[in-house]
């Protein structure tokens, strides 16, 4: 599903369609295998960017991404 926003937007960015599809693939496969918070320290240290606030942000997003599911989770909802 991602990569039908990366790619095209990397094509139109100048980069070959299998460079954009190779670069994508390779993201899917770290992201499981790496924690979210792991990547957050990384891009802290690697950006130079204060920790705390990316933590502040990462928790905002956290929060409001679970506040999202739990609405398919209420009494009177169809469950799968």
């Amino acid at each position: 599903m991602l990569s039908r926003m990366m790619v095209p937007e990397m094509e139109r960015k100048g980069y070959n369609r299998a460079f954009a599809a190779a670069i994508t693939a390779g993201g899917s496969l770290v992201t499981p295998i790496i924690p979210p918070g792991i990547a957050l320290i990384i891009y802290g240290l690697v950006a130079d960017v204060l920790y705390r606030k990316n933590v502040y942000r990462w928790a905002g997003t956290w929060f409001a991404m679970r506040s999202r599911s739990d609405v398919y989770r209420l009494p009177g909802r169809p469950q799968n």
